[in-house]
C-alpha cells in the first residue's frame, strides 16, 4: 500500500463532475472530443496556411554550361508553368566574380517546362559566373560556374551554392512542430 504525499489532492475532473453532475466515462468521452476538435482544428489551420496555389512554386533546378572558345554562357532553368504569358522567368541576373554584370528582363518564358538563353559574356580562365532566374509569381533559383580554358591546366577549387530553403517547407515544418510538442505537452500534463 502506498501513502500519497497529500492525502487531500486536488482534481479538476473530480471538482468539475460533481459540480456539473458528469460521471467519470462522461468525462473521458468529452476530454477524447476535445482532443480530437484541436487535432482537427489544427489540421485545418495547417491546411489552409499551406494552401498555396498549386502553380506558384520556385523555379527548378539550373543547368549552366560555357564555352570558352565562343565566350558563351548557356542557361537552362526548369520551370513547369501552366501558362508561358502569366507565370514565366521574369528576369535573369548574371553576376561575374560578384559583380554585377547583366540583366535581362523577360516578358514570358520559351514553353511550359524550361526557359533557355544564350548570352555572350567574356571572361577568362578562373572567373565564377553566378546567375539568378526570378519568377515572376513566386521564388527564385541561383547556381555558378567556374570557368574553365581547356587549354589551360591549373586546377580551379569549385565552389557550390547550395540550394536555398522552401519557405513553404519551413512554414510546415515549423507548425508540424509546433502541433507536436502541444501534443506531448498536453499528454503531460494529463499524467
Amino acid at each position: 500500500m502506498t501513502l500519497k504525499k497529500y492525502p487531500y489532492e486536488f482534481s479538476w475532473g473530480k471538482a468539475l463532475s460533481t459540480i456539473v453532475g458528469i460521471k467519470k466515462g462522461m468525462m473521458v468521452l468529452i476530454m477524447k472530443r476535445r482532443i480530437m476538435l484541436f487535432c482537427f482544428s489544427f489540421l485545418a489551420i495547417m491546411i489552409f496556411i499551406q494552401g498555396t496555389p498549386v502553380n506558384a512554386h520556385t523555379p527548378g533546378p539550373m543547368n549552366l554550361s560555357y564555352d570558352f572558345a565562343s565566350q558563351e554562357l548557356t542557361i537552362v532553368v526548369t520551370h513547369n508553368v501552366p501558362d508561358v504569358n502569366s507565370h514565366y522567368i521574369i528576369q535573369v541576373n548574371v553576376e561575374r566574380n560578384s559583380v554585377d554584370f547583366l540583366t535581362r528582363d523577360y516578358t514570358s518564358q520559351n514553353t511550359t517546362s524550361q526557359m533557355s538563353a544564350i548570352y555572350s559574356i567574356p571572361a577568362v580562365h578562373g572567373d565564377v559566373l553566378e546567375v539568378t532566374a526570378i519568377c515572376s509569381v513566386s521564388g527564385s533559383v541561383t547556381n555558378q560556374i567556374t570557368v574553365v580554358d581547356p587549354e589551360n591546366t591549373d586546377t580551379i577549387p569549385t565552389i557550390g551554392v547550395p540550394p536555398p530553403l522552401d519557405m513553404v517547407l519551413i512554414i510546415t515544418v515549423a507548425i508540424v512542430a509546433i502541433g507536436v510538442v502541444m501534443v506531448i505537452f498536453a499528454l503531460l500534463r494529463r499524467r
